[in-house]
Protein backbone atom coordinates (compact mmCIF):
# COMPACT_ATOMS: atom_id res chain seq x y z
CA UNK A 1 0.00 0.00 0.00
CA UNK A 2 2.96 2.39 1.03
CA UNK A 3 4.44 2.00 -2.16
CA UNK A 4 1.30 1.79 -4.58
CA UNK A 5 0.92 5.51 -2.55
CA UNK A 6 3.93 6.41 -3.33
CA UNK A 7 3.97 5.80 -7.21
CA UNK A 8 0.47 7.25 -7.64
CA UNK A 9 1.78 10.39 -5.65
CA UNK A 10 4.79 10.93 -7.90
CA UNK A 11 3.09 10.19 -11.49
CA UNK A 12 0.72 12.64 -10.16
CA UNK A 13 3.03 15.10 -9.42
CA UNK A 14 5.07 14.90 -11.96
CA UNK A 15 2.33 15.03 -14.71
CA UNK A 16 0.73 18.27 -12.83
CA UNK A 17 4.56 19.73 -12.90
CA UNK A 18 4.65 19.21 -17.00
CA UNK A 19 1.45 19.80 -17.89
CA UNK A 20 -0.49 21.76 -15.20
CA UNK A 21 2.10 23.95 -13.25
CA UNK A 22 3.12 25.58 -16.50
CA UNK A 23 -0.13 27.11 -17.13
CA UNK A 24 -0.40 28.62 -13.70
CA UNK A 25 3.16 30.12 -13.51
CA UNK A 26 3.39 33.60 -14.49
CA UNK A 27 6.13 34.86 -17.43
CA UNK A 28 8.06 36.66 -15.31
CA UNK A 29 9.41 35.69 -11.71
CA UNK A 30 11.12 37.44 -9.28
CA UNK A 31 14.86 36.57 -9.06
CA UNK A 32 15.44 33.60 -6.76
CA UNK A 33 17.18 33.59 -3.09
CA UNK A 34 20.94 33.87 -3.19
CA UNK A 35 21.59 30.91 -1.81
CA UNK A 36 25.05 30.42 -3.40
CA UNK A 37 26.12 33.94 -2.07
CA UNK A 38 24.67 33.11 1.23
CA UNK A 39 26.60 29.61 1.51
CA UNK A 40 29.47 29.09 0.15
CA UNK A 41 28.98 25.49 -1.11
CA UNK A 42 32.17 24.80 -3.29
CA UNK A 43 34.80 26.42 -0.58
CA UNK A 44 33.09 24.58 2.34
CA UNK A 45 32.48 21.33 0.83
CA UNK A 46 36.66 21.18 0.02
CA UNK A 47 37.28 21.57 3.81
CA UNK A 48 34.52 18.77 4.92
CA UNK A 49 34.60 16.06 2.62
CA UNK A 50 36.54 13.84 4.86
CA UNK A 51 32.69 14.11 6.90
CA UNK A 52 31.21 11.66 4.34
CA UNK A 53 33.97 8.42 4.25
CA UNK A 54 34.21 9.17 8.62
CA UNK A 55 30.70 9.12 9.17
CA UNK A 56 30.23 6.01 7.24
CA UNK A 57 32.70 4.03 8.97
CA UNK A 58 32.22 5.29 12.44
CA UNK A 59 28.19 4.66 11.76
CA UNK A 60 29.39 0.70 10.25
CA UNK A 61 31.74 0.18 13.32
CA UNK A 62 28.91 1.70 15.73
CA UNK A 63 26.18 -0.80 14.66
CA UNK A 64 28.49 -3.39 14.63
CA UNK A 65 29.59 -3.82 17.86
CA UNK A 66 26.21 -2.16 19.64
CA UNK A 67 24.62 -4.43 21.34
CA UNK A 68 21.18 -2.93 21.46
CA UNK A 69 18.47 -4.80 19.15
CA UNK A 70 18.34 -3.55 15.79
CA UNK A 71 15.49 -5.32 14.41
CA UNK A 72 11.51 -4.08 15.63
CA UNK A 73 10.60 -8.19 16.25
CA UNK A 74 7.44 -7.11 18.68
CA UNK A 75 4.17 -6.43 16.50
CA UNK A 76 2.84 -4.91 19.43
CA UNK A 77 5.76 -1.65 18.92
CA UNK A 78 3.94 -1.00 15.87
CA UNK A 79 0.43 -0.66 17.33
CA UNK A 80 -1.28 2.69 16.61
CA UNK A 81 -2.46 2.69 20.40
CA UNK A 82 -0.59 4.45 22.97
CA UNK A 83 0.77 2.12 25.32
CA UNK A 84 -0.94 3.58 28.48
CA UNK A 85 -4.25 2.21 26.51
CA UNK A 86 -2.55 -0.93 26.01
CA UNK A 87 -1.92 -1.48 29.58
CA UNK A 88 -5.41 -0.13 30.54
CA UNK A 89 -6.75 -2.47 28.44
CA UNK A 90 -4.33 -5.35 29.53
CA UNK A 91 -5.61 -4.71 33.10
CA UNK A 92 -9.51 -4.65 32.22
CA UNK A 93 -9.17 -8.01 30.59
CA UNK A 94 -7.36 -9.70 33.63
CA UNK A 95 -9.92 -7.92 36.06
CA UNK A 96 -13.38 -8.58 33.74
CA UNK A 97 -11.64 -12.68 33.77
CA UNK A 98 -11.82 -11.97 29.73
CA UNK A 99 -9.29 -13.65 27.53
CA UNK A 100 -6.17 -11.49 26.66
CA UNK A 101 -6.42 -12.78 22.88
CA UNK A 102 -2.92 -13.55 22.80
CA UNK A 103 -2.97 -17.44 23.43
CA UNK A 104 -5.78 -19.84 21.71
CA UNK A 105 -5.98 -23.71 20.48
CA UNK A 106 -7.49 -24.29 17.62
CA UNK A 107 -9.88 -27.31 16.71
CA UNK A 108 -10.31 -28.70 12.85
CA UNK A 109 -12.80 -31.19 12.11
CA UNK A 110 -14.88 -32.31 9.07
CA UNK A 111 -18.35 -31.16 10.92
CA UNK A 112 -19.56 -28.94 13.76
CA UNK A 113 -19.96 -32.32 16.03
CA UNK A 114 -16.68 -33.31 15.82
CA UNK A 115 -15.42 -30.31 16.45
CA UNK A 116 -17.41 -29.76 19.93
CA UNK A 117 -16.84 -33.66 20.67
CA UNK A 118 -12.85 -33.03 20.39
CA UNK A 119 -12.92 -29.24 21.98
CA UNK A 120 -14.82 -31.44 25.35
CA UNK A 121 -12.69 -34.17 25.24
CA UNK A 122 -9.50 -31.72 25.96
CA UNK A 123 -11.81 -30.38 29.09
CA UNK A 124 -9.21 -32.60 31.16
CA UNK A 125 -5.98 -31.58 30.11
CA UNK A 126 -7.26 -28.32 30.13
CA UNK A 127 -8.59 -27.92 33.43
CA UNK A 128 -4.96 -29.56 35.25
CA UNK A 129 -3.42 -26.47 33.45
CA UNK A 130 -5.42 -23.98 35.21
CA UNK A 131 -4.90 -26.35 38.42
CA UNK A 132 -1.18 -26.14 37.63
CA UNK A 133 -1.60 -22.14 37.62
CA UNK A 134 -0.49 -22.55 33.78
CA UNK A 135 -3.41 -20.09 32.75
CA UNK A 136 -6.58 -19.14 34.62
CA UNK A 137 -9.42 -20.18 32.26
CA UNK A 138 -10.19 -20.88 29.42
CA UNK A 139 -13.27 -20.20 26.99
CA UNK A 140 -15.03 -22.64 23.91
CA UNK A 141 -18.14 -23.20 22.18
CA UNK A 142 -18.83 -26.55 23.81
CA UNK A 143 -19.54 -24.29 27.03
CA UNK A 144 -22.39 -22.85 25.63
CA UNK A 145 -23.39 -25.14 23.35
CA UNK A 146 -22.07 -28.88 24.04
CA UNK A 147 -22.15 -31.93 21.28
CA UNK A 148 -25.48 -33.47 20.74
CA UNK A 149 -23.45 -36.73 22.02
CA UNK A 150 -23.02 -34.75 25.36
CA UNK A 151 -26.21 -34.00 25.00
CA UNK A 152 -27.92 -36.95 24.90
CA UNK A 153 -25.78 -38.73 27.62
CA UNK A 154 -27.19 -36.19 29.39
CA UNK A 155 -30.74 -36.45 29.00
CA UNK A 156 -30.35 -40.62 29.77
CA UNK A 157 -28.39 -39.25 32.76
CA UNK A 158 -32.26 -38.09 33.77
CA UNK A 159 -34.31 -40.28 36.11
CA UNK A 160 -36.97 -41.82 35.06
CA UNK A 161 -40.53 -39.85 36.47
CA UNK A 162 -41.42 -42.59 39.21
CA UNK A 163 -37.48 -42.70 40.74
CA UNK A 164 -37.75 -38.95 40.73
CA UNK A 165 -41.26 -38.32 42.34
CA UNK A 166 -40.71 -40.92 44.62
CA UNK A 167 -37.16 -39.02 45.65
CA UNK A 168 -39.13 -35.70 45.86
CA UNK A 169 -41.72 -37.38 48.17
CA UNK A 170 -39.36 -38.40 50.75
CA UNK A 171 -37.40 -35.51 50.74
CA UNK A 172 -40.94 -33.57 51.27
CA UNK A 173 -41.93 -35.51 54.54
CA UNK A 174 -42.04 -33.36 57.83
CA UNK A 175 -41.86 -30.60 55.59
CA UNK A 176 -44.29 -27.71 54.85
CA UNK A 177 -44.68 -27.73 50.84
CA UNK A 178 -48.04 -27.60 49.25
CA UNK A 179 -49.23 -30.71 47.57
CA UNK A 180 -48.53 -30.52 43.70
CA UNK A 181 -46.05 -27.83 44.31
CA UNK A 182 -43.29 -29.49 42.15
CA UNK A 183 -45.21 -30.89 39.34
CA UNK A 184 -44.22 -28.11 36.86
CA UNK A 185 -40.46 -29.31 38.14
CA UNK A 186 -41.38 -33.05 36.98
CA UNK A 187 -43.44 -32.36 33.82
CA UNK A 188 -39.85 -30.47 32.52
CA UNK A 189 -37.82 -32.97 33.55
CA UNK A 190 -40.45 -35.74 32.33
CA UNK A 191 -39.95 -33.04 28.85
CA UNK A 192 -36.52 -32.75 28.70
CA UNK A 193 -36.11 -36.54 28.24
CA UNK A 194 -37.63 -36.03 25.10
CA UNK A 195 -36.11 -32.79 23.69
CA UNK A 196 -34.39 -32.59 20.33
CA UNK A 197 -30.30 -31.93 20.74
CA UNK A 198 -29.46 -28.26 20.15
CA UNK A 199 -26.80 -27.45 16.95
CA UNK A 200 -26.09 -24.45 15.43
CA UNK A 201 -29.28 -24.16 13.28
CA UNK A 202 -31.16 -23.90 16.61
CA UNK A 203 -30.17 -21.36 18.13
CA UNK A 204 -29.59 -19.26 14.84
CA UNK A 205 -31.00 -15.99 16.06
CA UNK A 206 -30.74 -16.40 19.57
CA UNK A 207 -28.58 -14.27 22.02
CA UNK A 208 -26.31 -16.69 22.07
CA UNK A 209 -25.66 -17.01 18.25
CA UNK A 210 -23.33 -14.37 18.22
CA UNK A 211 -21.29 -15.77 20.83
CA UNK A 212 -21.20 -19.25 19.47
CA UNK A 213 -20.11 -18.13 16.14
CA UNK A 214 -17.30 -16.50 17.48
CA UNK A 215 -15.74 -19.66 18.46
CA UNK A 216 -17.40 -21.95 15.89
CA UNK A 217 -17.50 -21.49 12.47
CA UNK A 218 -17.33 -23.37 8.76
CA UNK A 219 -14.30 -22.40 6.53
CA UNK A 220 -14.64 -24.06 3.54
CA UNK A 221 -15.13 -27.42 3.53
CA UNK A 222 -14.45 -27.98 7.53
CA UNK A 223 -15.30 -26.76 10.55
CA UNK A 224 -13.18 -25.09 12.72
CA UNK A 225 -13.26 -24.26 16.98
CA UNK A 226 -11.40 -21.92 18.81
CA UNK A 227 -10.83 -21.87 22.66
CA UNK A 228 -9.62 -18.57 24.12
CA UNK A 229 -7.14 -18.77 26.94
CA UNK A 230 -7.48 -16.02 30.19
CA UNK A 231 -3.84 -14.59 31.57
CA UNK A 232 -1.39 -17.36 30.20
CA UNK A 233 1.53 -17.90 32.01
CA UNK A 234 3.31 -20.97 30.59
CA UNK A 235 2.94 -20.89 26.51
CA UNK A 236 5.34 -23.74 26.53
CA UNK A 237 3.94 -25.94 28.91
CA UNK A 238 0.53 -25.91 27.47
CA UNK A 239 2.27 -26.49 23.85
CA UNK A 240 3.71 -29.77 25.37
CA UNK A 241 0.42 -30.55 26.97
CA UNK A 242 -1.65 -30.29 23.27
CA UNK A 243 1.26 -32.19 21.31
CA UNK A 244 1.39 -35.18 24.65
CA UNK A 245 -2.88 -35.46 25.02
CA UNK A 246 -4.55 -34.43 21.77
CA UNK A 247 -4.30 -34.81 18.37
CA UNK A 248 -2.92 -33.88 15.40
CA UNK A 249 -5.91 -31.57 14.44
CA UNK A 250 -5.56 -29.75 17.51
CA UNK A 251 -3.04 -26.73 17.85
CA UNK A 252 -1.68 -24.21 20.27
CA UNK A 253 -1.37 -20.36 18.95
CA UNK A 254 0.72 -18.30 20.43
CA UNK A 255 -0.37 -15.17 18.74
CA UNK A 256 2.06 -12.87 19.64
CA UNK A 257 4.94 -15.18 18.89
CA UNK A 258 3.07 -15.97 15.50
CA UNK A 259 2.48 -12.66 14.53
CA UNK A 260 6.31 -11.47 15.48
CA UNK A 261 7.57 -14.37 13.11
CA UNK A 262 5.19 -12.72 10.12
CA UNK A 263 7.01 -9.77 10.81
CA UNK A 264 10.40 -10.81 10.71
CA UNK A 265 9.47 -12.82 7.12
CA UNK A 266 7.71 -9.58 5.64
CA UNK A 267 10.85 -7.72 6.64
CA UNK A 268 12.80 -10.54 5.12
CA UNK A 269 10.89 -10.36 1.48
CA UNK A 270 10.53 -6.43 1.98
CA UNK A 271 14.62 -6.29 2.23
CA UNK A 272 14.83 -8.46 -0.78
CA UNK A 273 12.46 -6.39 -2.83
CA UNK A 274 14.18 -3.49 -1.45
CA UNK A 275 17.66 -4.31 -2.36
CA UNK A 276 16.18 -5.40 -6.39
CA UNK A 277 14.65 -1.99 -6.34
CA UNK A 278 18.07 -0.20 -5.61
CA UNK A 279 20.00 -2.10 -7.97
CA UNK A 280 17.53 -1.27 -10.65
CA UNK A 281 17.77 2.34 -9.85
CA UNK A 282 21.86 2.03 -9.96
CA UNK A 283 21.24 0.67 -13.31
CA UNK A 284 18.89 3.40 -14.78
CA UNK A 285 21.87 5.42 -13.33
CA UNK A 286 24.32 3.80 -14.78
CA UNK A 287 22.21 4.08 -18.06
CA UNK A 288 21.89 7.59 -17.80
CA UNK A 289 25.48 8.81 -16.77
CA UNK A 290 26.99 6.14 -18.97
CA UNK A 291 29.99 6.59 -16.73
CA UNK A 292 31.36 4.12 -13.48
CA UNK A 293 33.30 6.72 -11.91
CA UNK A 294 29.98 9.76 -12.27
CA UNK A 295 27.87 6.33 -10.92
CA UNK A 296 30.16 6.02 -7.86
CA UNK A 297 30.29 10.08 -7.63
CA UNK A 298 26.65 9.78 -6.78
CA UNK A 299 26.47 7.15 -4.74
CA UNK A 300 28.95 8.07 -2.66
CA UNK A 301 27.20 10.39 -0.66
CA UNK A 302 23.64 8.65 -0.53
CA UNK A 303 25.37 5.77 1.28
CA UNK A 304 27.04 7.82 3.09
CA UNK A 305 23.72 9.59 4.13
CA UNK A 306 21.83 6.49 4.79
CA UNK A 307 24.45 4.96 6.97
CA UNK A 308 24.89 7.75 9.11
CA UNK A 309 20.96 7.91 9.31
CA UNK A 310 20.84 4.11 10.41
CA UNK A 311 23.51 5.00 12.70
CA UNK A 312 21.72 8.11 14.11
CA UNK A 313 18.19 6.20 14.04
CA UNK A 314 20.50 3.56 16.45
CA UNK A 315 21.60 5.84 18.68
CA UNK A 316 18.05 7.10 19.40
CA UNK A 317 16.88 4.24 20.13
CA UNK A 318 14.66 3.59 17.32
CA UNK A 319 14.80 -0.84 16.05
CA UNK A 320 14.47 -0.95 12.39
CA UNK A 321 10.52 -2.23 11.40
CA UNK A 322 9.06 -2.38 7.85
CA UNK A 323 8.09 1.11 7.85
CA UNK A 324 11.56 2.69 8.53
CA UNK A 325 13.09 0.63 5.00
CA UNK A 326 10.79 2.13 3.15
CA UNK A 327 11.52 5.24 4.72
CA UNK A 328 15.17 4.56 4.25
CA UNK A 329 14.05 4.41 0.32
CA UNK A 330 12.69 7.56 -0.12
CA UNK A 331 15.75 9.08 1.44
CA UNK A 332 17.66 7.56 -1.06
CA UNK A 333 15.34 8.69 -3.69
CA UNK A 334 16.00 12.13 -1.99
CA UNK A 335 19.78 11.87 -1.58
CA UNK A 336 19.61 10.82 -5.52
CA UNK A 337 17.56 14.37 -6.34
CA UNK A 338 20.00 16.55 -4.43
CA UNK A 339 23.28 14.58 -5.68
CA UNK A 340 22.70 14.97 -9.62
CA UNK A 341 21.30 18.31 -9.24
CA UNK A 342 24.28 19.16 -7.25
CA UNK A 343 26.68 17.90 -9.46
CA UNK A 344 24.75 18.72 -12.39
CA UNK A 345 27.46 21.24 -14.76
CA UNK A 346 25.94 24.94 -15.29
CA UNK A 347 27.00 27.19 -18.11
CA UNK A 348 26.28 30.26 -16.47
CA UNK A 349 25.92 31.52 -12.58
CA UNK A 350 22.41 32.48 -13.05
CA UNK A 351 21.81 28.55 -13.58
CA UNK A 352 23.47 27.18 -11.03
CA UNK A 353 21.66 29.90 -8.47
CA UNK A 354 18.46 28.79 -9.84
CA UNK A 355 19.53 25.51 -9.48
CA UNK A 356 20.35 25.62 -5.46
CA UNK A 357 17.26 28.19 -4.50
CA UNK A 358 15.36 24.86 -5.80
CA UNK A 359 17.30 21.98 -3.97
CA UNK A 360 17.13 24.74 -1.04
CA UNK A 361 13.38 24.99 -0.91
CA UNK A 362 13.02 21.25 -1.80
CA UNK A 363 15.17 20.33 1.44
CA UNK A 364 13.87 22.74 3.63
CA UNK A 365 9.92 21.78 3.18
CA UNK A 366 10.61 18.07 3.24
CA UNK A 367 12.72 18.44 6.28
CA UNK A 368 9.90 20.70 7.69
CA UNK A 369 7.39 18.28 6.94
CA UNK A 370 8.71 15.07 8.08
CA UNK A 371 10.70 16.72 11.32
CA UNK A 372 6.59 17.55 12.50
CA UNK A 373 6.22 13.92 11.66
CA UNK A 374 8.75 12.57 13.90
CA UNK A 375 7.16 14.60 16.61
CA UNK A 376 4.38 11.86 16.52
CA UNK A 377 3.59 9.76 19.26
CA UNK A 378 2.40 6.68 16.73
CA UNK A 379 5.21 4.67 16.64
CA UNK A 380 4.76 4.20 12.48
CA UNK A 381 4.60 7.89 12.03
CA UNK A 382 6.94 8.68 13.99
CA UNK A 383 9.58 6.05 13.07
CA UNK A 384 8.82 7.08 9.08
CA UNK A 385 8.97 10.91 10.06
CA UNK A 386 12.49 10.26 11.83
CA UNK A 387 13.91 8.52 9.34
CA UNK A 388 13.07 10.66 6.38
CA UNK A 389 14.08 13.86 8.80
CA UNK A 390 17.19 12.67 9.26
CA UNK A 391 17.83 11.63 6.21
CA UNK A 392 16.64 14.58 4.60
CA UNK A 393 19.00 16.44 6.06
CA UNK A 394 22.33 14.48 5.84
CA UNK A 395 21.36 13.86 2.24
CA UNK A 396 21.08 17.44 1.45
CA UNK A 397 24.46 18.19 3.06
CA UNK A 398 26.57 15.43 1.68
CA UNK A 399 25.07 16.32 -1.66
CA UNK A 400 26.44 19.60 -1.29
CA UNK A 401 29.81 18.76 0.47
CA UNK A 402 30.15 16.07 -2.23
CA UNK A 403 29.87 18.42 -4.73
CA UNK A 404 32.00 19.26 -7.25
CA UNK A 405 34.21 22.74 -8.22
CA UNK A 406 32.12 24.35 -10.66
CA UNK A 407 34.01 25.88 -13.64
CA UNK A 408 34.14 30.25 -13.40
CA UNK A 409 30.63 30.90 -15.17
CA UNK A 410 29.08 34.49 -16.80
CA UNK A 411 26.69 36.01 -15.06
Amino acid sequence: QLALFAMTGLLTAAAATRWILPILIPPQLGPPIPWATWIPFERVASRLIFIVPVSMVLSLAYLTVSEKPFWETDIANLSPIPQNLRDRDAWLRKELGAPAGRGMMIVVAPDEQQVLEQSEALKVTLNQLVDRGHMAGYEMAADYLPSIRTQVLRQHALPEQATLRNSLMEAQQGLPFKPGLFEPFLQSMADSQHLTPLDHHTIHDTPFDTKIRSLLYPSHDQWIGTILMRDVQNHQAIQEAIHTDASSSVHYLDLKTESNRMVTTYRQEVTTYLAIGVGFLILILGFGLRSFRKVATVLIPIAGSIMLDLGLLHAFGERLSLFHLAALLLVFGIGLDYTLFFQRPHSTAAERQQTISAIVVCSLTTIAVFGLLACSHTPVLHGIGLTVFLGSLISFLFAAICSPPQPPQTP
